[in-house]
């Protein structure tokens, strides 16, 4: 099943790098977007809000939030049954 997970993250971030791995290990296909690479601090601050941490996950167009926003939705009946995590 492919969900359409995107990640929005930077280097050396222990949080998105265990998001990924999770992800990876479960058969989940995502894009990740790199802090410097793919968008500025700026545009991060002004789609997420002032304040916003590392990573962020959306799924389907939905922003799920940062770490453990994504562990809890991760555990929870919703992603366990429609997304497989």
């Amino acid at each position: 099943m492919y969900n359409n997970f995107a990640i929005y993250s930077k280097e050396g971030c222990p949080f998105c790098i265990k998001v990924k791995e999770v992800l990876e290990m479960t058969g989940q296909k995502y894009r990740e977007y790199l802090l410097d690479v793919d968008f500025t601090r700026e545009e991060f601050y002004d789609q997420f809000g002032s304040g916003s941490t590392f990573p962020r996950v959306i799924l389907d167009g939905v922003l799920i939030g940062g770490y453990r926003d994504w562990e809890t939705d991760r555990k929870s009946t919703r992603l366990n049954s429609s997304h497989r995590l």
